[in-house]
């Protein structure tokens, strides 16, 4: 189910925003996937994660997180409230205001096979009636669609999850993770038809709605109906012309998945445990895009930070403006909502020693995950990213010699006028948790101080 916003009020009336997320965040942190910001100051009302949208049993509901001027719906106040076709939802008494509208319809209810290369280019007519001959079932945590060794009889198009293959190991019985399906990627194309025996394992990790459709069905509609029958030759042969390219060509093995799903420590955990070589490639997308879609693939994907590993052990990464250890602490940082590729072999370019990373990559993690929980408190404690600092003393000094370049960078910013704490993490050439370290090691020691809000 599609949700539109429409805007209400503010400078932004009558744009709308269209989400398709299990969860939508929203408040004026620019993390937020409905972003609170508005030219006439309507966003000041609103708390930094003010509310969330959860799409429950089929219910879309709202919860408002402890914000400070209250969340509403039809000028009620709520804490909690299932919303209906047409509820207008406003974030603070006369705030930012936005009318919420559902979209469903059997068409858009069965695209996500189009995203299936089988189905692609198929006639609606026809995709209607794969659809009614088939259904959607939906799959608990840890349950398995398919054992190695059993037959294929059935195509099946992920909806909404993921779907993890597992394939045994030649020299023991113990299994590895071999790749990641998501929503719109098939299972069974190839397969089913002939009655091949899986040589893997399909497992879901995290729950999963799942269409499925026998192969005796698919088969009745090849001899039923010629139009079905030809779209499938074709698709075939696509099939097998890509094959043949395939085999002429010296392939990497690629590992993807979405981070909506995966976090980034257990991706690089298995990696690590697996001994891996190569390039892990992190991707974001554009607001909007569904997240459980963010595939490096799709359209206003880019990425936005990159790890080396060699042998298991992390040499080198990359995360905007930012090398080293300070770029992979960043990467943990940050609200991922988009996706990651794994590309086997991929060599590192010759890189500056004080780039090179040394320290053994368990321990990385765990110092990264470290941080991670202790910017989360420190984000907790300091002011709204909004407040200002300014100098309080001729010079900055800090308990922390290693950190001399980034308190030069932002004694210089704050020399010129006074910044804000977002301003600060955008300019400082150090992971968030420096920046938030030395904003709150400055103000215990009165060498900076907060501007009072205007």
């Amino acid at each position: 189910m599609k949700v539109r916003f429409t805007h209400l009020t503010g400078s932004m009336r009558g744009l709308m925003e269209e989400f398709s997320l299990p969860v939508i965040k929203v408040g004026r942190a620019m993390s937020s996937d409905l972003l609170l910001q508005d030219e006439q100051g309507l966003h000041r009302l609103a708390s930094r994660m003010h509310a969330e949208f959860h799409l429950e049993d089929g219910n879309f509901t709202i919860y408002d997180l402890g914000s400070r001027n209250g969340t509403f719906v039809n000028g009620e106040p709520v804490s909690e409230r299932v919303l209906l076709d047409g509820d207008q939802v406003s974030f603070g008494l006369n705030g930012i205001s936005f009318q919420v509208n559902f979209i469903e319809s059997l068409d858009e209810e069965i695209e996500f096979l189009r995203t299936t290369p089988m189905f692609k280019d198929m006639p609606l007519e026809l995709l209607q009636r794969v659809f009614r001959r088939g259904q959607i079932e939906s799959y608990p945590t840890a349950s398995v669609l398919f054992r190695v060794g059993e037959i294929s009889s059935k195509l099946y198009v992920i909806q909404n999850g993921i779907v993890e293959l597992r394939s045994p190991k030649e020299e023991d019985s113990s299994q590895i993770t071999i790749n990641y399906i998501g929503p719109g990627q098939a299972l069974g194309e190839t397969t089913a038809l002939i009655g091949e025996l899986h040589f893997s394992e399909a497992r879901v990790p995290e729950g999963a709605e799942i269409f499925q459709i026998s192969a005796e069905k698919l088969k009745e509609m090849i001899r039923s109906n010629p139009d079905f029958a030809e779209h499938m030759v074709v698709t075939f042969a696509k099939y097998l012309n890509r094959s043949y390219k395939k085999l002429s060509l010296q392939t990497k093995n690629k590992l993807q998945g979405s981070l909506f799903y995966f976090d980034l420590a257990t991706v690089i955990q298995t990696l690590i445990n697996t001994k891996e070589s190569g390039l892990l490639t992190i991707y974001s997308v554009g607001r909007g895009l569904i997240r459980s879609m963010a595939w490096s693939t799709s359209i206003g994907a880019y990425p936005i930070g990159q790890v080396y590993l060699e042998e298991g052990q992390v040499r080198y990464s990359w995360s905007g403006q930012l090398s080293g250890e300070e770029a992979f602490f960043q990467l943990f940082q940050v609200e991922l909502n988009g996706s990651f590729s794994f590309e086997q072999g991929v060599r590192m370019e010759s890189r500056p020693e004080n780039e090179v990373i040394w320290r053994p990559a368990m321990n990385l993690v765990m110092e990264a995950v470290q941080l991670q929980d202790e910017l989360n408190k420190l984000q907790g404690i300091l002011p709204e990213q909004t407040t200002a600092f300014q100098l309080n003393r001729p010079t900055l000094t800090t308990s922390n010699p290693s950190l001399s370049l980034a308190v030069d960078a932002m004694y210089r910013l704050l020399l010129e006028r006074p910044v804000t704490i977002i301003e600060l993490v955008d300019a400082l050439p150090c992971c968030y948790y420096t920046t938030y370290f030395l904003i709150k090691e400055f103000l215990d020691t009165k060498q900076i101080k907060e501007i009072p809000y205007a």
